[in-house]
């Protein structure tokens, strides 16, 4: 066989085996939840209780509500806070901009690093827009978060919003948790473990009285403020003897209600202080919306 007949066929043999490797996983779409302490879909109070004062509140033509504060009395740092007019109560996007060497408390950033920095932790955006004097906005596909970087070629600005229907558009009944998992992370003491498993937003119902946080997560996992994670430490305490096999004790179920996605409750028919526990699906997973006790 002639040497380029041979060279030929064997080109033939790798390109096939190249063609026949399975293209590699698209990556997950990514959720980013927190920015500087706080929560995307907590209560919009949070804000006015860990910052003070607005230096600004206004909204946009379709609805939407904004409001600025301060995070540094020479204003070189400042948070913006959206609410969308679908739920105005809610944060709906948070964004942390500034023209100092601060802590932006996203995926190790800074703002004021050089854009390279940046390319090297997000990789490159998917798209550029020029924004004028503030430099250029670059955005990710597949996330729910945007950086700007000014004139100077410098990060000036981390935003985060609510992407939820557009990265998880679809309810997945394989992420709601067993009642074991559920108990065994209310049962742990660890507010940080807790708080992956609550929306923003929860709700403890107990008697008369409705519970929920009022600062910032960061500063609810630090000191408590609410009492949100004392009060479910104590709550679940006999969680573990609840026997979900037994219909007098457990009974689990779908939930629907008008103008809102199906919600998974988790009833507890005898022996606890909780009575129920609503899961509703956030971020692309199931979380708890709601304690009765």
């Amino acid at each position: 066989m002639a040497l380029t007949e041979f060279i030929m066929r064997m080109l033939i043999i790798a390109l096939r085996i190249v063609m026949s490797v399975p293209a590699a996983t698209a990556l997950p779409n990514e959720m980013i939840t927190d920015l500087r302490g706080f929560q995307i879909g907590q209560y919009r109070d949070v804000a006015k209780n860990e910052l003070g004062e607005a230096m600004k509140k206004d909204k946009y033509q379709d609805g939407f509500e904004y409001e600025i504060y301060l995070v540094n009395r020479d204003t070189s740092v400042y948070m913006i806070f959206e609410y969308s007019p679908a739920d105005l109560a809610i944060i709906w996007s948070i964004q942390l901009t500034g023209r100092i060497n601060y802590e932006a408390d996203f995926k190790g950033l800074k703002l004021g690093v050089d854009q390279s920095r940046v390319i090297e932790i997000l990789g490159s955006p998917s798209r550029k827009e020029n924004i004028g004097k503030y430099g250029e906005k670059w955005e990710y596909d597949g996330t729910n978060y945007s950086i700007e970087i000014n004139t100077r070629g410098k990060l000036s600005s981390v935003k985060i919003t609510d992407a939820s229907s557009t990265l998880f558009p679809k309810l997945d009944a394989n992420k709601i948790p067993t009642f074991g998992y559920v108990t065994d992370i209310l049962k742990s003491k660890s507010p940080s473990k807790v708080k992956e498993l609550l929306c923003p937003d929860v709700e403890i119902s107990v008697h008369d009285s409705i519970y929920f946080f009022k600062n910032s997560i960061s500063e609810e996992i630090k000191k408590d403020h609410s009492g949100i994670f004392k009060l479910i430490s104590n709550l679940s305490a006999d969680l573990e003897k609840i026997n979900t096999s037994k219909v007098d004790e457990f009974e689990g179920n779908i939930r629907v209600a008008t103008k809102q996605d199906p919600m998974y409750v988790m009833k507890i028919k005898k022996g606890n202080g909780i009575k129920e526990i609503v899961l509703k699906y956030r971020f692309g997973k199931y979380l708890i919306w709601e304690i009765k006790a």
